[in-house]
């Protein structure tokens, strides 16, 4: 009953303060230079929503099928949970340090194609969009709990936690895929995860955390 009052509870904050908003300008894109107008909620300001809304086992499922989808879940570097928010798209080895983003520019072979970018942490946040996000919601550092509530802004901002929260997995991949790549319905022209194999994660996901009380599974290897 109190999971069903917290849930409902969740869901009627992030409606009520859905419709309240500012406009703001973010430049997004990865592969070439993109000025985009984002409308950001008010709600998506609000650092103590945000966290409440991290702890909802269906966000924390979802960013899990975020981790999955930037491959940092398995990667070789990870040994514990943790060591997904120490990755860097650079492949230099863990990142040392949580103090900043390590804003490091280097270029990889991505299926056929070579991309540069900035991506790190366990969302693969590009150096622009974390500095967008951290001034929007004053972040000090790049540590876990920070980057946890980076993703779930940028999922209040995307529309895509409006449908996590009415558990519409699809959906909200959709519109995921407005800030991660590997996500189905992407505008980058980069490899996406199959549609099915996040779906996969997610109910496996889901089914964990509502079985058992742990942040994340504390294994290395794919979900």
């Amino acid at each position: 009953m109190k999971k069903c009052i917290l849930i409902f509870s969740v869901l009627a904050i992030f409606e009520t303060s859905l419709h309240a908003h500012k406009s703001v300008t973010l430049n997004y894109s990865p592969i070439k230079s993109q000025q985009v107008k984002v409308e950001i909620p008010a709600i998506a300001t609000d650092k103590a929503t945000l966290i409440k809304l991290s702890q909802d086992v269906r966000v924390k499922a979802f960013l899990d099928l975020l981790a999955h989808g930037e491959g940092t879940s398995y990667h070789p570097e990870v040994r514990i949970a943790a060591d997904q928010y120490r990755i860097s798209f650079c492949n230099k080895g863990k990142l040392t340090t949580f103090k900043d983003h390590p804003r490091e520019r280097c270029c990889n072979s991505v299926g056929n194609r070579i991309i540069c970018a900035t991506a790190a942490g366990r969302y693969m946040f590009l150096q622009k969009t974390w500095d967008w996000v951290k001034s929007s919601i004053e972040l000090r550092d790049f540590s876990p709990v920070n980057q946890d509530i980076a993703a779930v802004f940028l999922l209040v901002v995307s529309g895509a936690m409006h449908e996590i929260l009415r558990n519409n997995i699809k959906g909200a991949i959709t519109k995921a895929s407005r800030f991660w790549a590997p996500m189905p319905g992407n505008m980058y022209n980069q490899p996406q995860t199959k549609i099915a194999e996040l779906l996969r994660i997610y109910e496996k996901q889901l089914n964990f955390y509502q079985t058992f009380s742990f942040s994340y599974p504390q294994r290395k290897g794919r979900l």
